[in-house]
């Protein structure tokens, strides 16, 4: 029997599976991206504290870094919050 994150095939119904996505994990070698922010194009909340963390400070900035926000503009709220908390978290240190 194949293990999660083994690739196989499936004898029964002739596919090949990759067990990464079936199980529900993150693909192997690839970051967790969080909860997702901005459904438009699936960007999570890692991803956009990585790119807070790598200097993104605008709204602008975080869209340009990430793609988030570039679709239907529902999650600009949520960026901003986001950016507001990193804000204070670094004004607080």
């Amino acid at each position: 029997m194949l293990q999660p994150y083994e690739k196989g095939y499936f004898e029964d119904k002739g596919l090949f599976v990759t067990f990464e996505v079936l199980s529900g994990h993150a693909v192997t070698g690839q970051r967790d991206p969080g909860a997702i922010l901005c459904d438009c194009e699936s960007v999570g909340i890692l991803t956009l504290r990585d790119a807070i963390a790598g200097g993104a400070r605008t709204v602008a900035s975080l869209r340009q870094a990430t793609s988030a926000e570039t679709n239907c503009g529902s999650c600009r709220a949520e960026l901003g919050s986001l950016l507001g908390d990193a804000a204070i978290k670094v004004a607080a240190e």
